[in-house]
């Protein structure tokens, strides 16, 4: 099946094998960590660890703000993450429109949703799965995409 995914273009070059899927979904979480630590809902035991497991008066807040934010209907952080990397790729001699951009790293990366929206988080996905499959050869957006994450982690 997965070699499949891959002669299909639905998934990038390289992800023929099951650990495709698993990192993949590791990129689920990262995404859902640098929502955590753009709307600060942090540990009460240690406030460098984002994603508490207990949810409390002190940080309900945070945690509304984190989920709203992280819905279909809103995506704010993957939207700007998104946007940003777009513009650096543009800027960097790529040409095409946003869903050129995402559709260079995969067709499933395209996002494209039943109802006509853009699921930006399976975009963030299918890059980190594109860098670890690829290296170096990933797609230039992907790449711009993993730069995003790093100016945003620091």
């Amino acid at each position: 099946m997965c070699k499949e995914n891959v002669a299909s273009g639905y998934w990038c070059e390289n992800a023929t094998d099951p650990s495709k899927i698993i990192v993949h979904e590791l990129g689920h979480q990262l995404l859902n960590v640098l929502r955590a630590k753009e709307y600060g809902f942090v540990s009460s035991i240690d406030s460098s660890v984002y994603m508490p497991t207990l949810l409390n008066e002190s940080n309900k807040e945070a945690y509304l703000q984190y989920y709203w934010a992280g819905t279909a209907l809103n995506q704010d952080l993957e939207k700007g993450l998104m946007q940003d990397a777009y513009n650096e790729w543009k800027s960097s001699g790529n040409k095409g429109t946003e869903e050129d951009f995402r559709l260079s790293i995969s067709k499933y990366a395209n996002g494209t949703q039943s109802d006509g929206g853009i699921s930006y988080h399976e975009t963030f996905a299918e890059a980190i799965a594109d860098v670890y499959c690829n290296g170096d050869n990933a797609a230039d957006a992907s790449k711009m995409i993993i730069g995003q994450v790093e100016k945003r982690l620091k």
